[in-house]
């Protein structure tokens, strides 16, 4: 069973989840938000999070996105201690 302070953190991470998709959808519909290539930049690491997720590792370099070249886009984020 969670304990209360997990439960608070879920309800409060669904909250800004939620709150945030609501807003992404208003400005782009307000074409405020312009979808381009950052986006895709973007979607690729989500989707390199995902891959070393669920292969269990966490990796310096993007080796399945990036059309597999070995970006290093994680190397700031892991040297300064943010994983």
């Amino acid at each position: 069973m969670l304990d209360k302070k997990w439960k608070n953190n879920i309800v409060i991470i669904l909250f800004f989840g939620i709150f945030t998709t609501l807003l992404t959808i208003v400005f782009v519909k307000l074409g405020t938000i312009i979808l381009n290539s950052d986006v895709s930049f973007h979607f690729s690491r989500l989707e390199e999070l995902y891959q070393d997720f669920r292969s269990g590792s966490m990796t310096f370099i993007a080796s399945h996105t990036f059309n597999n070249t070995g970006v290093g886009t994680f190397l700031f984020y892991y040297t300064h201690g943010l994983f």
